[in-house]
């Protein structure tokens, strides 16, 4: 997985603006298929979407270690 991130408190106007860049270049073939080229799959999450997933992964492997009773230092 691959992903662009950002400090917290980076304004939101500058966040939305990278991931419109990134749209546009993803918008074209020859990047896309570069990109592609080595089996990667885009999935364009956006705005928003990269952390919530992100969240949601630290939601769940969280509780997997909680139930493995793994120490984590």
């Amino acid at each position: 997985m691959f992903g662009i991130l950002a400090q917290c408190k980076l304004p939101p106007e500058m966040a939305r603006r990278v991931d419109q860049e990134v749209e546009k270049a993803l918008a074209k073939p020859a990047f896309r298929d570069k990109v592609q080229s080595d089996g990667t799959e885009i999935v364009g999450l956006g705005y928003g979407g990269l952390a919530e997933y992100l969240r949601q992964e630290l939601r769940t492997w969280k509780r997997s270690l909680e139930l493995s009773g793994a120490k984590v230092y």
